[in-house]
């Protein structure tokens, strides 16, 4: 008699007591989907009612999140310093070169175990996972992030925690799309409503979460059938986490004064140099993440080097330590001179590069509001000494927070919603949409991608055109070029020209040499010109009415590339050539729109 064993993936046998769970999980499992199936719910109710629990979930965790850092900063920076009996006055004070480094060493087997999951900036990965892939992210990164960002915020990484809490957020939303089997579309848009829900819930915003959802992790995707579940998940989060915390603020924003109409001069300029400094920081940023990543060492090495780099920082600017959010309150409130402000905004980014390049885990987004705020206080505190008595420098710190937010995430209406809910005051909306868009705006024209996106245009990736353009980007020319074209040699006739087009289809004829490179091109209208001329059949050839000023396609492009070279001239057709520039084949504009409705279709018919 047959005995059936169940094997583990060590090639063990799985214990009974595992076998005897999995099989009523696997039970319990298919009896759920039966019960849904039955009751009949519609897809956009059933996607509704799953995002009211992504957003009840993803509060609990931001819950549990802060209040692991809360915990973590009072193990480091009060319990450490009271157990050696030292203040944070100097020689006490050096002990802060080792509060990193001992949090280096905590994290350390987790981050060597799992690095993708647990270490460094995951915005950028989860992005790319969401957009380009199925979207589905593994449930393990909920306690992996929950545990390696408490730590190294609480150690004093200088990082923030909107962005692990986007990634535990967009997890959840995967885990609930797993559980009831659903892909495509819908799954994207149930991670959308898990990174609304713990942004929502980290900022009590439920506004400001449904935009940062809809404009960067679904690339400003504006639809109804997306949008709904999106607020419903974000509402439900902040509803959740006022119940938990009653309305609690972790760092206070005064009311919001403009003396003059002349101020919105003054703020423009703000939204100026916000631009330009979020260039720099993106910039500065990638060049140090940059060249922790070319270190040819251990992880484990280079985590130690970056913490004692962001320790030697602490010990003379201990206000780069962690999220930062004491010392904003102490810049709003005037506490905070204008050279140590200035020096903040340049040590923020420095800490924060050296935080997440060497390995530590955290987001850019609570960097970005400390940088602003320092930005924006210093831009108040020079205005004054020109314009004494004229300009209040809360007001500046809290516009300059949403401009380089907006710039440097590239999420306007993000930033705009956020501080209006933050400060509950409609009067900041004005200067800070001024501000946001020309910060904006000057990104674009210096041709800067977002923090979150540099590493995904490194790849290959662009997202100017939303959702067109990442499916056209997943099209090569290769698969819709026609190879079997008519071509013309150089050296041939015009009379034998004319006998190849009556008998042809195509409307442009590639010329080659002698060698099989691409020369010239000849179209209708080149023949048109010479063609009632007496006299020339046989005194021309092919390359003296080629147009040689060619316009060509790479064979591994992908059909926006051609799409695009298809606008610099009216052209039906374009040749595409190979890395010797040899002929490879022909593509025309109604194939690269034909290939993008079948992708559509296709997609669609995935989604279910």
């Amino acid at each position: 008699m047959l005995r059936l064993t169940c094997i583990g993936k060590n090639g063990f046998e799985m214990p009974h007591s595992k076998r005897t769970y999995l099989k009523i999980l696997g039970k319990g499992h298919m009896g759920l989907l039966k019960l849904i199936e039955r009751i009949n719910l519609n897809d956009n109710t059933f996607l509704i009612l799953m995002a009211a629990g992504i957003g009840v979930f993803s509060a609990l965790c931001n819950a549990f999140f802060r209040i692991s850092i809360t915990a973590m900063e009072k193990l480091f920076f009060e319990d450490i310093f009271h157990y050696f009996g030292v203040s944070y006055d100097f020689p006490g004070r050096l002990l802060l070169f080792f509060i990193p480094i001992i949090g280096a060493l905590i994290i350390m087997p987790v981050i060597i175990r799992y690095p993708k999951e647990s270490s460094g900036y995951g915005l950028p990965g989860l992005l790319e996972n969401v957009i380009f892939k199925n979207a589905v992210i593994a449930p393990k990164t909920i306690l992996l992030r929950t545990f390696t960002t408490s730590v190294t915020l609480g150690s004093g990484g200088s990082a923030g925690r909107e962005g692990p809490i986007v990634a535990i957020g967009a997890a959840i939303g995967s885990a609930f799309g797993q559980l009831f089997r659903i892909s495509g579309n819908r799954m994207r848009i149930l991670v959308a409503c898990g990174a609304a829900g713990g942004i929502s819930a980290a900022f009590d915003a439920p506004i400001a979460g449904a935009m940062f959802a809809l404009e960067i992790m679904l690339l400003g995707n504006l639809a109804v059938y997306s949008f709904s579940p999106i607020v419903i998940s974000a509402g439900v989060a902040t509803v959740t986490t006022r119940a938990i915390f009653e309305k609690e603020v972790e760092f206070f924003l005064p009311a919001f004064t403009m003396v003059s109409l002349q101020e919105f001069y003054l703020y423009c300029l703000l939204g100026l140099v916000a631009g330009l400094v979020a260039v720099g920081y993106i910039r500065l940023y990638y060049h140090i993440t940059d060249r922790f990543e070319r270190l040819n060492v251990h992880i484990g090495v280079r985590l130690l080097i970056g913490a004692a780099l962001l320790g030697a920082i602490g010990v003379a600017f201990p206000q780069v330590f962690g999220i930062g959010y004491k010392w904003m309150n102490e810049a709003l409130m005037g506490h905070i001179p204008l050279y140590l402000m200035l020096s903040l905004v340049l040590l923020k980014i420095v800490a924060t590069a050296v935080t997440l390049g060497s390995g530590f885990s955290g987001g850019v987004f609570g960097p970005s509001l400390f940088i602003g705020l320092m930005l924006g206080g210093s831009f108040a505190s020079i205005a004054n000494m020109l314009l004494p008595g004229t300009i209040d420098m809360p007001s500046y710190a809290m516009v300059g927070m949403g401009a380089m937010v907006a710039a440097a995430s590239q999420a306007p209406l993000t930033a705009i919603f956020l501080l209006f809910e933050m400060t509950g005051d409609f009067n900041i909306v004005l200067p800070t949409m001024f501000a946001c868009m020309i910060s904006v705006s000057l990104m674009k024209i210096l041709k800067q991608d977002s923090i979150d996106m540099v590493p995904l245009t490194r790849k290959g990736y662009r997202f100017s055109g939303g959702k067109d353009v990442t499916i056209m980007q997943r099209l090569s020319v290769r698969d819709v070029e026609t190879r079997n074209c008519d071509a013309i040699p150089e050296s041939l006739p015009f009379r034998q020209i004319q006998m190849l087009i009556a008998k042809s289809a195509q409307m442009d004829f590639p010329v080659l040499n002698h060698q099989g490179q691409l020369v010239g091109i000849i179209s209708f209208q080149d023949i048109r010109k010479v063609i009632f001329e007496e006299g020339l059949d046989d005194l021309i050839v092919a390359r003296d009415i080629a147009s040689t000023d060619l316009i060509t396609v790479h064979v591994n492009d992908n059909l926006q590339d051609a799409l695009e070279k298809f606008t610099i001239r009216d052209f039906d057709h374009l040749p595409v050539v190979d890395d010797e520039g040899k002929l490879h084949g022909m593509i025309s504009r109604q194939k690269i729109l034909q290939a993008y409705n079948n992708e559509v279709q296709r997609i669609a018919l995935q989604e279910g």
